[in-house]
């Protein structure tokens, strides 16, 4: 398996569980992050911009 399917996988994968942790968070506001919003807002940017990364690696690596 070439580098850049695995980074498309991984990003693919990194979606689907945001989106499903997104859908779960809509559904149960009762409940909290451990730390409040200054942990975890900087936990979901950081989260986000790998997703990101993992879709540009797959799209600039060169297959080998």
């Amino acid at each position: 398996m070439s580098k850049s399917k695995v980074f498309l996988t991984l990003g693919i994968v990194m979606a689907v569980v945001m989106i499903a942790f997104v859908a779960f968070a809509l559904q149960h506001p009762e409940m909290s992050f451990a730390g409040g919003n200054k942990v975890a807002y900087p936990v979901y940017i950081i989260y986000l911009i790998v997703t990101i990364a993992m879709f540009i690696l797959s799209a600039t690596t060169t297959k080998k």
